[in-house]
């Protein structure tokens, strides 16, 4: 039961998995029709591009909310706080101060959740549609001979 604990974790064991997946598609993709064929390669192509370009427009959106000063207001609401010297506020400072923190927090762990996931769907696209295009050149080379 260790052996195979070890096989489904080590480096070894997940390239055999992956070869074997490897070599699974590639005799499904070439038995497939052309007109199948091409139905899979452009919804892996195109979801790719819109993934694509929905990381883009969300890591713009990001970068123009940070050079907007879009936590600005919100920086000078806790300076505010933090500088009053009424009674009630002087209370509340450490209230607000750990408020602050958390709430940067939390919406940066969720940014940054965000983003690795995009990541990793982009990269798994990418990679399949290179794996597309190979098995393409594959069919090509196929009717040639």
């Amino acid at each position: 039961m260790l052996n195979k604990l070890i096989d489904k974790i080590s480096y070894r064991g997940r390239r055999k998995r992956n070869l074997k997946e490897t070599n699974e598609n590639i005799k499904k993709y070439l038995k497939m029709s052309n007109s199948e064929f091409i139905m899979d390669y452009t919804e892996i192509c195109s979801r790719y591009e819109h993934k694509k370009l929905i990381f883009t427009a969300f890591l713009i959106g990001i970068i123009i909310s940070i050079i907007m000063n879009a936590w600005k207001y919100f920086y000078e609401f806790i300076f505010m706080l933090l500088t009053s010297e009424s009674i009630v506020v002087v209370d509340l400072k450490n209230q607000a101060f750990i408020l602050s923190l958390s709430i940067m927090l939390i919406i940066s762990i969720v940014v940054i959740i965000i983003l690795y996931d995009m990541v990793k769907n982009i990269y798994l696209l990418n990679r399949k549609k290179i794996f597309l295009e190979q098995i393409k050149d594959m069919r090509k080379n196929d009717k040639n001979r």
